[in-house]
């Protein structure tokens, strides 16, 4: 008869620790979820936010008048030549003989 009650109480233990488990893992997954939700809608909020704040950079008309005129189209007729002064080559240098003073390499 004793181990009729032992058995019949780890059996109730076991019992109730199972059940007390699943409602934590119940609970855990329900506030996960809520988290998860949580930062999909502050994600969404930011987007929102970063979305007008570019939509009102770009309607900004201060910004507009100042990227019109400080910016200007590049061309190939705005560049200079090169003075006549620049050599473009070793047959037109000025310089006189250079001297060879450097010591021998590695053997």
């Amino acid at each position: 008869m004793l181990s009729k009650t032992i058995i019949g109480a780890v059996a109730g233990t076991t019992l109730l620790a199972t059940l007390g488990s699943l409602v934590i893992v119940l609970q855990l997954v329900n506030e996960i979820n809520q988290i998860h939700e949580q930062s999909l809608n502050d994600l969404n909020d930011f987007k929102d936010l970063a979305n007008s704040a570019w939509h009102e950079m770009l309607t900004d008309p201060i910004i507009h008048k100042g990227r019109n005129e400080a910016r200007q189209r590049r061309s190939y007729a705005s560049y200079a030549p090169p003075p006549a002064s620049y050599a473009t080559g070793p047959q037109q240098c000025n310089c006189g003989k250079q001297p060879n003073n450097c010591p021998c390499g590695p053997p």
